[in-house]
């Protein structure tokens, strides 16, 4: 073959690869915008429905449940990401795994265990009822208990390259979730307790869909290795305390709302919230494509792949902000006549979600990488933002709550910026030999004591 003709072949297979990539993304993210809108279509519906009474309490058992499976998962998809990317074609990629879900079991009944008195409290603060609170907790350890699961089975569905299974998942929950929510003009009853009930029993079909699929890909029934236990306590134990801060950081504004029995600020709030929801279409993408690329990608590639997925992001985070300011006058609309007069409220909270999403995706990718060593420094950064929220801003509107938001968005990018910079000049791995060797023997010794 001629030099010619050679380049063409090269060329032709580049284009035809670059078409297929293309088309893929476009699949996936055309997938995850349909399944926001539907979300947003879901929250919009359960806003005009409910009572601001009703709804503030479902903002409470939202922002606990949050909490909570932020908590039980915490650490486990950096570990999945960073290590299972190296382990993925090793024997013993199937004890890695169910050692992480052995793991995470016992540490979420640990943190609901200490979740559920501060959820009965904040309900209790705004007067919620002893009928209300009994079945609101019941129901929010139901759904943590199944969406703690999720969030690993989904990580390892997206380092399996599942994509076409992950949207199909997506869409059923989504579709699951409308009715759900158009069940709400059907019943008389307008309970919190209702789109609550909803979500838990979508969030457990959904967890049975994705263990199915994982099934073909793992063997479940390997053994737990105490190499991988602890290497999945090393990653929980590291991310830990920044995950405590930015559960706080993420939900002040509620504790704090709830706590001083604020009920009206505390729906307006949490109404405003339904619309940067838009912004998980794109952390989701990331979580599901760049972040195992950019694990798998090798160190003279590393840089450009890494610098592809956040300049995208970039800018579709600033198309989307331009849009809701085009359309921000309609957007309020969509609340109700309860929530009318609040357009600037709506920019400002859409800003901060907007600095958060970039965060979210820095973060995403630098796990990826297992660049969390400094993950601490969140920490400091995030209690200075809300001291300076809480010594300058009136909380006591709405408006007071979402300038505290933006505030409080801006040292998760910070912070995430550092480790960025950091792992770029220092990139780590793992111990591959060591650790399948630990794996081994940890094997042989089950094996012992099961004869």
């Amino acid at each position: 073959m001629s030099a010619s003709r050679k380049y063409e072949h090269v060329a032709s297979k580049r284009r035809t690869v670059n078409l297929r990539k293309g088309g893929t993304l476009a699949r996936f993210f055309g997938t995850q915008a349909l399944a926001q809108v539907v979300a947003l279509i879901v929250g919009l519906i359960v806003v005009n429905q409910l009572t601001k009474e009703e709804y503030s309490y479902y903002t409470i058992v939202v922002a606990v449940t949050s909490a909570i499976t932020v908590l039980g998962s915490s650490g486990f998809g950096a570990v999945l990401l960073s290590n299972g990317a190296q382990l993925r074609e090793d024997p013993t990629f199937s004890s890695f795994i169910v050692s992480v879900l052995s793991l995470r079991r016992k540490l979420f009944f640990r943190v609901a265990c200490g979740a559920v008195p501060i959820l009965g409290f904040l309900l209790l603060r705004n007067d919620a009822s002893i009928w209300n609170i009994t079945a609101l907790t019941c129901l929010a350890l139901l759904t943590c208990a199944t969406m703690t699961s999720t969030t690993v089975f989904n990580d390892l569905l997206a380092l399996e390259y599942q994509r076409s299974r992950l949207q199909y998942i997506s869409l059923v929950a989504s579709g699951l979730r409308l009715l759900g929510a158009g069940s709400l003009f059907l019943i008389p009853l307008k309970y919190a307790v209702i789109p609550v009930a909803v979500n838990s029993a979508v969030t457990f079909i959904t967890l049975r869909m994705q263990r199915k699929t994982a099934s073909n890909l793992v063997n479940f029934r390997a053994a737990v290795t105490a190499r991988y236990k602890k290497m999945a306590m090393m990653g929980y134990t590291k991310l830990l305390p920044v995950n405590l801060f930015a559960i706080f950081q993420g939900q002040v504004i509620v504790f704090i709302l709830s706590l001083q029995g604020l009920t009206n600020a505390l729906a307006e709030v949490g109404a405003l919230s339904r619309f940067p929801v838009a912004f998980v279409v794109l952390t989701s993408t990331i979580a599901s494509l760049a972040g195992p690329i950019v694990a798998r990608a090798s160190a003279d590639r590393l840089k450009r792949t890494y610098g592809q997925a956040v300049a995208g992001s970039c800018f579709l985070i600033v198309c989307l902000v331009g849009l809701v300011y085009l359309a921000s006058p309609w957007l309020v609309l969509l609340l109700g006549s309860e929530y009318s007069g609040l357009k600037d409220e709506l920019m400002v909270m859409f800003v901060a979600g907007a600095v958060f999403c970039l965060g979210d995706v820095l973060r995403i990718l630098n796990q990826a990488r297992g660049w969390i060593d400094l993950s601490w420094m969140q920490i400091p950064l995030s209690l200075l933002a809300i001291a300076c929220g809480l010594l300058w801003i009136d909380l006591d509107t709405s408006m007071g709550g979402c300038l505290l938001m933006l505030t409080i968005s801006f040292p998760q990018l910070v912070t995430q910026l550092v480790l960025l910079v950091r792992g770029i000049r220092s990139p780590c791995s793992i111990d591959l030999e060591n650790l399948r060797q630990s794996a081994s023997v940890d094997r042989r010794h089950a094996e012992e004591r099961t004869d």
